[in-house]
């Protein structure tokens, strides 16, 4: 009889075990199926967003837009625009030096203070000074662009109103390129394009 019991409770637990996991199951089946039915119902482009890898979003830097600070040059020269200069030259006989320059650029501002310097001021005497901001981008300015488009620029022109070409800093890749510690250099173009 105890056999009979314990087999008996065995069977109903074992029943109850059975339906629990029958019921179980069955409710695993039927959350799917309603998942599925959903996503039936679902149009196609949200179904396809979701298998979608998830983008990384990045924030943008807003950086705001700094002021341009005018480059202060030295009052002790008379620098004159382009069309004047060429007038100028053409009375005096006296060549052009161009100076090509940027408010934004950094050398430019450093190469500033060089035309303070005493030589460069007394080699300017036997020149016609332009000074040229490359980003007012003048029409005229265009016809030198095979001479380089890097700043600053300071190139010579002759009597005849052509570069010379033989009157450069000595840097091969940038020839019209000085720098603030090259006064010296620059003094000694000044004077050989005065001559």
């Amino acid at each position: 009889m105890i056999r009979t019991f314990i087999l008996a409770t065995v069977f109903l637990l074992g029943c109850q075990d059975t339906s629990k996991k029958t019921a179980v199951s069955e409710a695993t089946k039927s959350s799917e199926q309603v998942k599925t039915v959903a996503k039936k119902k679902q149009p196609a482009s949200i179904e396809k967003k979701t298998n979608l890898p998830k983008k990384r979003v990045t924030k943008k830097r807003v950086t705001k837009k700094k002021a341009k600070k005018q480059i202060k040059w030295t009052d002790s020269l008379t620098w004159h625009p382009w069309s004047k200069a060429q007038e100028l030259s053409a009375e005096t006989g006296r060549p052009i030096m161009l100076m090509i320059y940027a408010n934004w650029c950094p050398r430019c501002r450093e190469l500033a203070p060089i035309f303070e310097d005493p030589k460069v001021v007394a080699a300017a005497e036997k020149l016609v000074l332009v000074r040229i901001d490359q980003d007012e981008r003048p029409e005229w300015l265009v016809q030198y662009r095979e001479l380089g488009s890097y700043v600053p620029r300071i190139i010579f022109f002759g009597r005849d109103g052509q570069p010379r070409t033989d009157v450069t800093s000595g840097r091969g890749k940038y020839p019209y390129f000085y720098t603030p510690r090259s006064a010296k250099a620059l003094a000694a173009s000044m004077q050989k394009a005065g001559t």
